[in-house]
């Protein structure tokens, strides 16, 4: 529950194609990710009952979801370093559809990986692998 000290705002940053941002801040904020994921969809939920399909509210809270997509774009990195060393798979433990599209997207020009989603529902794990067009001496040349 969030406690009457604690401040949220609304805004819709321009050039956001008119994506309303909820940030709160206060002593509940540091409790975070699934509530943040729940209630962004109870609020995206209601706005579609009310004929609003076509805006979106994000809701944040000190910075949250930045500083999630960062340590994500940092554990693929280094993820694909190791695969690169090892030459063997690293499975990531369960992520949200969201944060397995980070992943996937950091990964994505990156010729000596190869990334994939494993699982169903909430179980769903991303399996990053070396690319079978990755030789010894490193990726081949397209034919």
């Amino acid at each position: 529950m969030i406690q009457a000290d604690t401040i949220a705002a609304i805004a819709t940053p321009p050039g956001t194609g008119g994506i309303g941002i909820i940030r709160a801040s206060g002593p509940d904020a540091e409790r975070i990710g699934q509530t943040l994921d729940a209630l962004q969809y109870v609020v995206n939920k209601i706005l579609s009952k009310q004929g609003r399909e076509n805006k979106q509210v994000i809701v944040d809270t000190e910075d949250y979801r930045k500083k999630r997509e960062e340590a994500l774009v940092s554990l693929a990195e280094k993820v694909s370093q190791k695969v690169r060393k090892t030459k063997k798979p690293v499975t990531l433990g369960n992520m949200t559809a969201r944060e397995r599209r980070i992943i996937h997207l950091a990964l994505q020009n990156d010729d000596t990986v190869v990334t994939m989603s494993r699982g169903e529902g909430h179980n769903r794990k991303i399996i990053v692998r070396p690319s079978r067009r990755s030789g010894p001496h490193g990726p081949r040349p397209p034919r």
